[in-house]
């Protein structure tokens, strides 16, 4: 007898198995911004580097925006 069961693995990755605080923290620095640790989710950073320094460096930091 068989018996199928159909099962969805999950997984999440904020800050369970990567850390990406510090290379965030690193890439504002970089464009001249001192952020804090508490300041890297992705929705308040936004806020913090202007849009100019967001298409300046767009790649990168839509990259490290959704880590």
């Amino acid at each position: 007898m068989t018996i199928k069961t159909n099962k969805n693995i999950g997984i999440d990755f904020n800050d369970v198995i990567i850390n990406h605080t510090k290379t965030k923290i690193g890439f504002a620095k970089k464009q001249g911004f001192k952020i804090s640790s508490e300041q890297t989710h992705s929705e308040i950073l936004k806020h913090i580097i202007n849009k100019e320094n967001i298409e300046k460096s767009k790649n990168i930091f839509m990259v490290l925006a959704h880590l």
